[in-house]
């Protein structure tokens, strides 16, 4: 009896040796690196994960802070944590961020300056200038990064070109004659401006000018005859030489209507219808233009009397031998 209880004893003392072997190995505490701002620090702990260990140290963290388990960025803290980790931080900072004179407040750990052009890509567009620095220059504390807007726009006008007017020579057409032979037809011509703006500035402008639809000439054909029988400006198509005497409305036994009822007025003149007819349009050396209008008994064959509006007009004339042409 005595020897079964000491072997009990034994098999008892051994378990509970077993057993704080087994607690204090879960229990042992962990050796992690920690740096922070390149400031290296040892600690000792019993975290199991990421997040415990932030925990148990009482290090706090920002939501922008990341966090770096041997140089492996940690997405989720809850990731677990081994004896002789290196844990790395590094603090977000906010630095400002200045396009075309507004100003923002931009969080960031690390990056260039071209990564915050990126997350402002909505308002600095596809083109823009950096003011005080480089893309390329590398982001740190209580920086100021300006940026400037660049803009380009494209504007087009259109305008009228003018026709211009053309005259061809006909030379079987007779002076002062003229026939359109061509209507003419504006063009059309465009004009593009080309505008870039800085910051909200109109910093340059250039244009060009292309005609798209070229202008249609009136064209005009001018005659160049010159008439074979022409008097005074007049052409006429016979010339017969005549005595000529004068009268007037006034005078005793003269009417003051013409045999055709016009008015016997300077002008109008009697004339042997078998000779001239009445109408015919006439030109009189002496005496300008006239109408065969009227007769007389005394005017036979090649007479022609010429009408005045004065009683003196027609004494001052007397008789003459005058040219007279038949107008076409």
């Amino acid at each position: 009896m005595t020897k079964r209880l000491r072997i009990i004893g034994m098999v008892a003392m051994a378990l509970t040796i077993f057993t704080g072997t087994v607690s204090a190995y879960s229990a042992q505490a962990k050796g992690i690196n920690y740096t922070e701002f390149n400031i290296e620090e040892n600690y000792t702990c019993e975290a199991a994960t990421v997040r415990d260990f932030f925990t148990e140290t009482g290090i706090e963290l920002n939501e922008e802070d990341k966090v770096y388990v041997n140089d492996v960025l940690v997405e989720n803290l809850d990731r677990s944590l081994n004896n002789g980790d290196d844990i790395y931080v590094k603090r977000a900072y906010d630095i400002e961020v200045v396009i075309d004179g507004v100003k923002y407040t931009h969080t960031v750990t690390e990056g260039k300056v071209s990564d915050v052009a990126d997350s402002y890509g909505e308002i600095l567009g596809e083109e823009y200038n950096v003011v005080n620095c480089s893309e390329s220059t590398n982001l740190k504390r209580n920086m100021s990064i300006e940026f400037e807007t660049v803009d380009k726009t494209v504007e087009t006008v259109e305008q009228e070109v003018p026709f211009k007017v053309e005259y061809v020579e006909n030379p079987n057409l007779y002076e002062g004659t003229e026939n359109v032979l061509q209507e003419g037809k504006n063009g059309v011509k465009v004009y593009t401006y080309y505008k870039t703006f800085v910051a909200g500035e109109l910093d340059e402008i250039s244009e060009t000018c292309e005609v798209i639809t070229e202008p249609v000439n009136k064209i005009i054909e001018k005659g160049t005859k010159k008439p074979e029988n022409v008097i005074n400006g007049y052409e006429y198509s016979n010339k017969i030489t005549m005595t000529s005497t004068a009268y007037t409305a006034y005078c005793s036994g003269t009417k003051q209507r013409t045999a055709n009822g016009s008015e016997a007025v300077r002008g109008v003149v009697a004339v042997d219808t078998s000779v001239i007819p009445l109408g015919t349009e006439l030109y009189i050396s002496g005496y300008g233009y006239a109408v065969a209008a009227d007769t007389g008994g005394a005017i036979k064959g090649n007479k022609i009397d010429l009408c005045m509006n004065s009683y003196n007009e027609a004494i001052q004339w007397g008789r003459r031998t005058v040219d007279v042409y038949i107008l076409k």
